[in-house]
């Protein structure tokens, strides 16, 4: 009985929560399609339940509110779904394959296909931040560092460094969750490039893939170089969704949550 008194309660509904936002800010429907960058008719057919909340405005939401585009990207999902089982539809709301919660577009994926995966359960990236979007990948930072001597660092806000000739492992703060119709290409920013610090095993994530992301680093400059956990960017990730389903996929294969194995904790 209770199960089926969950599955009735009506979730958010974007229109509710764009409508109260629109009070909130005193601004008229044409105020505020101006200020999601969108086309007041877009707006309007989007309050009357016409349209669906696409990507795009998901991103623009998210960066004149407190509510993440993540987030929002959940509420459109969960709303849609109750619709479809409230009412019985294949195809709730206009969402479409093309945009929004529903589908893939085949090739690399900029930042909106990206919001529209997670919306639509073919990629997950914990934790989540808007900021570290960028218009065609993802920065993912450095939440555990491994050294030469077994010490591990693991701390928020540590700084470990990385002095001329010295090798580490280092492993993403976030956790990677993608469905076997996307892969990942890992690359290293610039900004370690640019001070010498090569890495190995930085390459690619396969369909069905679920963990964090982990590479060696090794200084070839001069330097020493400092790294800051859950701050410093370590990797790069570049999402590309398929245009066919393998035959085989990693259904769920994951790495370790930890260093831990390697040697030492260290603050």
């Amino acid at each position: 009985m209770q199960e089926n008194r969950k599955k009735t309660i009506r979730p958010v509904n974007p229109v509710d929560e764009v409508r109260k936002i629109m009070g909130d800010k005193g601004l008229t429907q044409i105020e505020f399609a101006k200020l999601l960058d969108v086309a007041p008719s877009g707006l309007n057919m989007f309050l009357k339940g016409e349209r669906a909340l696409t990507s795009a405005m998901m991103l623009k939401l998210g960066s004149i509110t407190d509510i993440t585009a993540e987030i929002w990207a959940k509420r459109a999902r969960d709303f849609a779904e109750w619709q479809k089982n409230s009412r019985g539809e294949s195809e709730v709301s206009g969402y479409s394959k093309a945009e929004g919660p529903g589908g893939l577009i085949p090739g690399i994926m900029v930042d909106t296909h990206i919001i529209a995966a997670i919306a639509s359960n073919h990629l997950d990236i914990q934790p989540f931040k808007d900021s570290l979007l960028k218009p065609a990948s993802y920065n993912l930072r450095i939440g555990q560092m491994g050294m030469q001597n077994d010490e591990i660092y693991t701390q928020e806000g540590s700084v470990v460094e990385l002095a001329p000739g010295d090798c580490a492992i280092i492993m993403s703060l976030e956790k990677i969750t993608i469905s076997d119709m996307i892969i990942g290409k890992i690359s290293i920013p610039n900004s370690l490039a640019m001070e010498f610090i090569f890495a190995s095993n930085a390459t690619q994530i396969d369909p069905g893939y679920s963990g964090h992301i982990s590479a060696a680093l090794e200084n070839r400059g001069t330097k020493t170089v400092p790294l800051k956990l859950w701050d410093t960017i370590g990797f790069i990730i570049e999402f590309q969704a398929l245009n066919f389903r393998p035959k085989r996929n990693l259904n769920g294969t994951r790495t370790s949550d930890s260093l831990s194995a390697l040697g030492h904790q260290k603050n």
